[in-house]
């Protein structure tokens, strides 16, 4: 997935990532194969409705741009 978004120059700033163990492993795992991207835990992510995930999204720093939710 991390070659793909590479070579498609989809490169996240921001992974923004719930505390579940599942949602952290993979965030891990996708982090590692990009460079100098940030990560987000927040616990508001877990089992969230649409309206709390756009609410998560529309508090992100301006400055990223791209941005992952796991």
């Amino acid at each position: 997935m991390t070659r793909w978004m590479a070579e498609h120059g989809d490169v996240p700033s921001l992974i923004v990532t719930s505390q579940a163990k599942r949602a952290m492993h993979t965030t891990e795992l996708i982090a590692a194969g990009l460079a100098a991207v940030q990560l987000w835990a927040d616990t508001s992510v877990y089992e969230a409705s649409i309206d709390d995930l756009i609410r998560v999204v529309r508090s992100m720093p301006d400055e990223d741009e791209t941005a992952l939710l796991v």
